[in-house]
């Protein structure tokens, strides 16, 4: 069942959640998101775009499979995805809630939600921000 919940926050958060972000923070963070995501390669499973602020920061070129719980999100993100040097295809998905087949992105559902689940556990200080490469 779709956490509804989580989802109405962030389609709320949508349309002025490039503000909140701040385009100077974007700015100074732009050099080190390059470096972070130029290790992308095969095929990317891309969790939480949200409006699509990490895109400037990927490297040409990619096949991005990218989900986000909030559809205005990823509305938002439109002009970012058509402006990208690469492919990004986005769905409308929970994380704990994929439908893709098992091995699409080379690890198995069943591992990425428990990373999630161990991570949340484990981790309580962390922000729901961060990325994790595998």
């Amino acid at each position: 069942m779709p956490d509804t919940v989580t989802q109405a926050k962030w389609d709320k958060a949508a349309p002025t959640f490039d503000i909140m972000a701040a385009k100077g923070a974007e700015e100074r963070w732009l050099p080190f998101k390059k470096k972070l995501f130029s290790n992308m390669d095969g095929k990317i499973l891309f969790l939480a775009l949200g409006t699509g602020l990490d895109i400037a920061s990927f490297p040409a070129g990619k096949d991005i499979t990218a989900i986000d719980i909030s559809p205005r999100m990823l509305e938002v993100t439109a002009p970012r995805i058509e402006a990208y040097d690469g492919s990004i295809e986005t769905k409308v998905m929970d994380v704990h809630e994929m439908d893709f087949d098992d091995d699409t992105f080379g690890v198995s559902k069943k591992h990425i939600h428990d990373l999630c689940n161990a991570i949340r556990e484990h981790c309580p200080g962390l922000k729901w921000s961060s990325e994790i490469h595998l």
